[in-house]
């Protein structure tokens, strides 16, 4: 069972809500175009701003994530004293598999939107 030495602390988690605000706050507003009849002109605008909103999301939740990990450890979690080495076939091999997993969804991820049309 997990305790926490300040547990009210954990009302700054609150604070994650700060990056979602400041992003709708100062999000950027869509510029008008000379040429707007120009379809490279409006196809690139259209593709930049669909890479750009993906990379805005992906950067608001890491902030986030950020946050919420910093009031977290400033609560000081306890755990009781307890043998929490993973056991050699099950809990090593699962973790290894969860660490692949996670690498390789993150590089198919990453060259999906570095691959222009693909976002």
């Amino acid at each position: 069972m997990l305790q926490l030495i300040n547990p009210l602390i954990l009302w700054g988690l609150g604070l994650a809500a700060i990056p979602v605000v400041l992003h709708l706050l100062f999000r950027g507003r869509p510029k008008s175009h000379l040429f707007p009849a120009l379809r490279l002109v409006t196809v690139r605008k259209r593709h930049n701003a669909r890479r750009l909103r993906l990379r805005h999301l992906w950067l608001l939740l890491l902030r986030m994530m950020l946050i919420g990990l910093v009031v977290f450890a400033l609560a000081r979690p306890k755990l009781p004293a307890a043998d929490f080495w993973p056991q050699w076939p099950y809990e090593i091999l699962a973790l290894a598999g969860i660490v692949a997993v996670s690498v390789g969804v993150y590089m198919a991820v990453m060259r999906c939107c570095w691959r222009p049309g693909c976002c």
